[in-house]
């Protein structure tokens, strides 16, 4: 079995981080980690925060947790930074 980073960088996944913003109601953006998200929706404090990513038959991406149920699309910030991509 290989080893998950044998040093080699071809055969190393890339890693993509996720940031996470809520905006309230006069559209202000806060960054908020992905445990804040279930603690809000469930009103109480989490001990963890599994995240599960998906794509749906279509190809968007989500993100679900067993936590609080609910699915997080993925979407670009209109006014954040572009990737380049």
């Amino acid at each position: 079995m290989k080893k998950a980073d044998d040093g080699i960088p071809q055969t190393v996944a890339p890693v993509e981080e996720i940031q996470w913003s809520v905006r309230d109601a006069a559209g202000n953006r806060r960054d908020v980690t992905f445990r804040e998200l279930i603690e809000a929706t469930n009103g109480a404090t989490a001990a963890r925060a599994d995240l599960h990513i998906s794509r749906s038959r279509d190809g968007e991406p989500f993100i679900t947790s067993r936590q609080d149920g609910m699915i997080q699309m993925l979407v670009p910030d209109p006014g954040g930074p572009a990737t380049g991509r």
